[in-house]
C-alpha cells in the first residue's frame, strides 16, 4: 500500500492495495496473515500483514507515492503511517523482503535472497548458547511487542517494544524521556520530507536546561526551538488537547501521552500537531497545535527560532507557509552539501545569507536546497515552481519584499523617469529664460546705442511718442510750425544707421548726414 501525505502534511494510506506487479504474481500462492502475532518459523512477506485484535492497527510492507522504488515495514492506524521499522534504510524493488524472528529471538528483515539484513532487535547474549522461544504481537494500543515465551507459551519477559523507538508520532500510552543512568533517549523525530521518512532536523522530547531543570521542548539541530512551558499549562479537562503527565525518579524522566484517542505528531517543519482524535459522535476531529510561525493561529509562547543576522530586519523569520507558485528570472544557486537536506534547513541557510530573498527544494521528494538573491524577480504562476520567501512582520508577500526588489525597482524607475522629465523641463525653462534675458540685453544695448547716436546728432526736433517711438518717416508730414518730424528708426534707416559714408560734415549742431528718401 502506498503511504501518502494529505493536505495537512500527514501520512495517510489509500484504501486500495497497489502492490507492485512483481509481487502480485505471487499474491494467489502467498500466505495472507490475518493474525496479530508472528512466531518463529513464520515469515511476513510483501503481501502479508498482521492486524491487532481490534482491527485498528496493521503491520505490513508499504511504499510511498512518488517513491515507489522504496518499501518500508510499518504500522498503520486509521490509514495513517505511525511507525516505520526501517525509516532510514528503505528497501527497493525486486528484493522480496520478509520479516521474521530467528531462533535467538532476533527480529529482522531479510531481502535480496537473504543476502542483506536489516536488524530491528538483536540480543546481546552469545548466539550459539542462547536460543529462546519468542514471538512478536501487534497490540491494540498500536505497539509491536517482542516477548520471550516459556515452554507453555506464556509470556516470560519483554524483549523489545516499538513504543520505545518512536518515529514522529506519539500515540496514547507512549512515553518520551531519557534514562539518566544509561543515557538512552526516547524522542520524536520529524521526517526529512513528506515522501522521505528519514531522520529530519526536528526532535520533540525532554531534556535538562542549563539549570539542570527537566524541560519539555522541540529542538532544531540540537538548538532549543520551543520550550514546552506553555504546553504544560493547557487545560486537562479539554479533550481536544493532549494531556501529558510527567514522571521522574532516580533512574528516568518520562512524559506520557495519556489523552483518550489523540495522537501527537511532530511535523516536517517543527509543528506539533495533536492530530487526529474522535469526538463523542465518533467523527474525526482536529486537536490543538503548536507552531512557532507568528502568522499561525497555533503560535505559542516559548518559541526560540533561529535569529536573523544583523543585516536583516530583527523580525525576519523562516516559515513554510510563506510560499507561492511561480518562476524566478534566473537560475537559483544550489547550496553544496544539501542534497538530502530538509526544506526548513534550506530556509535557515537563506535567512543567514543577507542577500538571499527566496529558496526552494531541488529534489522531487522536497529535499535539497537552492536560493535566489534579492536581485532576482519573481513572477507568479499556478503551474510554476513552489518558491518560499524570507519574511518579517512588516512584509508578508513576495511582491512586498520585492524578490529581486521588483516593486522597489519599479518605484525607483518611476522616480527616475519623473525626476529626469522634471530636470529636462527645468533645463529647457532655464534655457528659454536665458534666451529671453539675452534678447532683452540686446534690445537694451540697441536702445542705448541709439541714444548715444542721437546724442551725437545733437538736439534736433524729433519728438517721440509716449511709447518711445516716433512717427514713421514721411516726406509731407509737418507740424503746425512747418517742422518735419522724423522717428529715430526712420533716420537710422535713411542714413544706413548713420554710416560714415553718409556723413556730410559737422557743424555747431553736430554731424550732418545725407539721407536716402527712397528707402
Amino acid at each position: 500500500m502506498p503511504c501518502v501525505y494529505n493536505s495537512r502534511g500527514r501520512s495517510l494510506l489509500f484504501l486500495n492495495i497497489t502492490l507492485h506487479l512483481h509481487f502480485m504474481a505471487k499474491l494467489v500462492s502467498s500466505q495472507v496473515w490475518h493474525g496479530n502475532t508472528i512466531s518463529q518459523g513464520f515469515n511476513l512477506t510483501a503481501t502479508d500483514f498482521l492486524t491487532s485484535q481490534s482491527g485498528e492497527f496493521k503491520l505490513q510492507f508499504l511504499s510511498l507515492p512518488d517513491s515507489s522504488q522504496n518499501y518500508y515495514l510499518g504500522i498503520t492506524w486509521k490509514g495513517e503511517c505511525i511507525w516505520l521499522a526501517n525509516r532510514n534504510n528503505p528497501l527497493h524493488l525486486f528484493t522480496e523482503p520478509r520479516f521474521l524472528i530467528d531462533e535467538y529471538g532476533d527480529m529482522k528483515i531479510l531481502y535480496s535472497e537473504d543476502a542483506v539484513t536489516i536488524s530491528i532487535y538483536s540480543s546481546e547474549a552469545p548466539k550459539q548458547q542462547h536460543r529462546i522461544n519468542a514471538s512478536a504481537t501487534l497490540t491494540d494500543g498500536g505497539s509491536l511487542e517482542l516477548s520471550e515465551k516459556d515452554e507453555a507459551g506464556n509470556k516470560k519477559r519483554s524483549l523489545w517494544s516499538s513504543f520505545d523507538y518512536p518515529n514522529n508520532i506519539l500515540l496514547p500510552g507512549m512515553k518520551l524521556g531519557f534514562d539518566k543512568v544509561k543515557g538512552n533517549r526516547c524522542n520524536l523525530t520529524s521526517w526529512v520530507a513528506s515522501q522521505n521518512p528519514d531522520l529530519g532536523s526536528f526532535t520533540f522530547g525532554i531534556d535538562m536546561d542549563s539549570n539542570n531543570t527537566i524541560q519539555l521542548g522541540i529542538w532544531w539541530r540540537g538548538n532549543l526551538y520551543w520550550s514546552g512551558g506553555a504546553l504544560l499549562q493547557w487545560p486537562d479537562d479539554d479533550p481536544s488537547y493532549m494531556i501529558l503527565y510527567y514522571f521522574e525518579n532516580l533512574e528516568s524522566a518520562l512524559f506520557s501521552n495519556s489523552s483518550d484517542g489523540n495522537e501527537v505528531a511532530l511535523e516536517l517543519y517543527g509543528y506539533l500537531q495533536d492530530a487526529i482524535g474522535l469526538n463523542p459522535q465518533g467523527e474525526l476531529t482536529m486537536g490543538a497545535s503548536v507552531s512557532c510561525n507568528r502568522k499561525s493561529p497555533a503560535f505559542v509562547k516559548g518559541c526560540e527560532p533561529p535569529k536573523p543576522p544583523n543585516c536583516r530586519h530583527p523580525d525576519a523569520y523562516v516559515s513554510m507557509l510563506n510560499n507561492q507558485y511561480g518562476s524566478m528570472s534566473k537560475e537559483g544557486y544550489k547550496v553544496e552539501g544539501t542534497d538530502d537536506a530538509p526544506l526548513y534547513d534550506c530556509g535557515v541557510r537563506c535567512l543567514m545569507n543577507c542577500s538571499c530573498a527566496a529558496y526552494s527544494f531541488t529534489n522531487n521528494d522536497g529535499t535539497g536546497c537552492q536560493i535566489w538573491d534579492n536581485t532576482t524577480n519573481f513572477k507568479e504562476s499556478l503551474d510554476g515552481q513552489q518558491i518560499y520567501f524570507i519574511r518579517d512582520d512588516k512584509r508578508d508577500n513576495p511582491q512586498d519584499i520585492g524578490v529581486g526588489k521588483t516593486k522597489t525597482n519599479q518605484k525607483l524607475l518611476i522616480v527616475g523617469v519623473v525626476g529626469g522629465a522634471l530636470l529636462t523641463l527645468m533645463s529647457a525653462t532655464a534655457y528659454i529664460c536665458h534666451l529671453l534675458r539675452r534678447k532683452g540685453r540686446i534690445e537694451a544695448e540697441k536702445r542705448l546705442n541709439q541714444k548715444k547716436l542721437l546724442n551725437e546728432i545733437g538736439d534736433i526736433a524729433v519728438p517721440f511718442a509716449e511709447n518711445g517711438k516716433g512717427k514713421e518717416f514721411s516726406k509731407t508730414e509737418k507740424t503746425g510750425h512747418e517742422i518735419h518730424i522724423f522717428s529715430f528708426e526712420s533716420m537710422a534707416k535713411a542714413t544706413n544707421n548713420f554710416s560714415s559714408t553718409n556723413k556730410l560734415g559737422e557743424g555747431g549742431f553736430g554731424p550732418v548726414y545725407k539721407v536716402n528718401l527712397n528707402i
